[in-house]
């Protein structure tokens, strides 16, 4: 864990849980510079990132005790045959009056260094240019569908996840390991965090007592009006998901549908030793060396060596190596930060 570091002048780096005075500071740069409104919060939309048990991992910087910069961490694992963790990073900002001035540069790489070790580091945003320079690359293939105008052939009954009892609760761990895409690991806590979540409607398709399937759609301001989970895919479901909403999904479905390829994500390479265990159970390749901007693997006794920019999204997607048959990863909105 970072613990507090001066860095430049009066300038210091710390986190939550030593430093918890600042959390209601640090919510308002957070949406102050996410543009949230009054009606939203994002210690609700990512509750999960902010909870006390996380408060650890949410980094602050200060200038004479003003909060001037905050990026959040949470670690989480993937769930192949055994678990691999990662690192996904939000609540990324620095102060109006403080940026351009080559501050975020030196608080990021802290933050990196001192993070969990983890096979791979993921983040949302659109800066592209800004995260290349950290080496994040967009990767994670998503595809948006577009909402339908056509009515669902089978009722769904909205509600809160919070709201549902343990038996139905239950149901939805179940759909929700059993989905062929590969998903964060999900353990009674994170279940617990992601019911806070208020934000987030979900929905249920029952028979009798059973659930057939479910999705979450909106997560505050941040997804108004998008399906970013759901148990069950498959062509009759993505027709009925889509007339509630636009949906975002690795699965491929009818390609007369209205949609459009997006990465779902910028990722970069974590520790040597742990993404070698990555790939090697995810793609069946082994990592051989990596510099600053290229990487090597071994695929079937063949070297490749190529850069890193091309190298995640060529297992991860958009646009997959046909060399390397990897299943869907799907980071779902109710996880991510």
């Amino acid at each position: 864990m970072l613990r507090s570091l001066t860095i430049m002048g009066m300038r210091k780096v710390t986190n939550l849980e030593e430093s918890p005075e600042y959390e209601k500071e640090t919510l308002e740069l957070i949406e102050s510079s996410l543009g949230y409104d009054k009606n939203n919060q994002f210690s609700i939309d990512f509750y999960p990132l902010f909870n006390k048990d996380n408060l650890k991992n949410c980094f602050i910087l200060l200038e004479d005790k003003k909060v001037i910069g905050h990026i959040g961490c949470l670690n989480r694992k993937f769930d192949l045959l055994t678990e691999h963790p990662i690192n996904m990073y939000g609540g990324i900002a620095i102060h109006k009056d403080f940026r351009g001035k080559g501050l975020f540069t030196d608080f990021f790489h802290k933050v990196l260094n001192s993070s969990s070790k983890a096979a791979l580091h993921f983040l949302w945003s659109e800066q592209l240019e800004l995260y290349e320079k950290f080496n994040f690359y967009p990767c994670v293939e998503l595809i948006h569908y577009n909402k339908i105008d056509s009515p669902s052939s089978h009722q769904w009954d909205q509600t809160k996840l919070k709201d549902i009892n343990q038996k139905d609760l239950n149901q939805i761990k179940d759909l929700y390991t059993l989905n062929e895409e590969i998903r964060l690991l999900r353990d009674d806590k994170h279940w617990t965090e992601l019911s806070k979540i208020s934000s987030s409607d979900l929905y249920l398709k029952r028979e009798g007592e059973k659930i057939l399937n479910y999705f979450f759609m909106n997560k505050g301001q941040d997804l108004k009006g998008i399906i970013h989970e759901y148990g069950i895919i498959n062509e009759h479901e993505l027709s009925e998901l889509i007339s509630f909403g636009h949906l975002w999904s690795p699965y491929k479905g009818d390609a007369e549908l209205s949609h459009q390829i997006l990465f779902g994500s910028v990722a970069r390479l974590g520790d040597s030793k742990l993404f070698n265990y990555f790939l090697n159970e995810y793609a069946g390749a082994e990592f051989i060396s990596s510099t600053e901007d290229e990487i090597t693997v071994k695929l079937d006794s063949e070297e490749f060596t190529l850069s890193q920019k091309d190298f995640l999204p060529g297992i991860l997607g958009p646009g997959k190596f046909k060399e390397f048959e990897t299943q869907d990863l799907f980071i779902s909105g109710l996880d991510s930060i």
